[in-house]
């Protein structure tokens, strides 16, 4: 299982913006698969919110680790939020 933000062009995000993540599974037979919407996702400390499907939105400075969980596997990341500033208007 793979975990990667999106876009994955190497495209800098603008600061304040969410950031969708892409799950991605190698099947059996080598054929990547896209499974962001079937895993589950917890962030390790409240610097963001994540959805269901894998959107994080920032709300405060600071590190912690996204665990991905996908049938009975787990991938554990480094999410870094920085540069935040919650009365910078949008």
């Amino acid at each position: 299982m793979e975990v990667r933000p999106c876009p994955t062009d190497g495209a800098e995000l603008p600061e304040r913006d969410a950031t969708q993540l892409l799950v991605t599974a190698t099947l059996s037979n080598g054929e990547r698969m896209d499974v962001t919407r079937l895993a589950t996702f917890e962030l390790g400390a409240k610097i963001g919110q994540i959805s269901p499907h894998g959107l994080i939105d920032p709300l405060a400075n600071g590190r912690t680790s996204l665990v991905v969980k996908l049938g009975g596997k787990s991938v554990k990341v480094p999410v870094e939020v920085a540069n935040y500033d919650p009365r910078q208007k949008v």
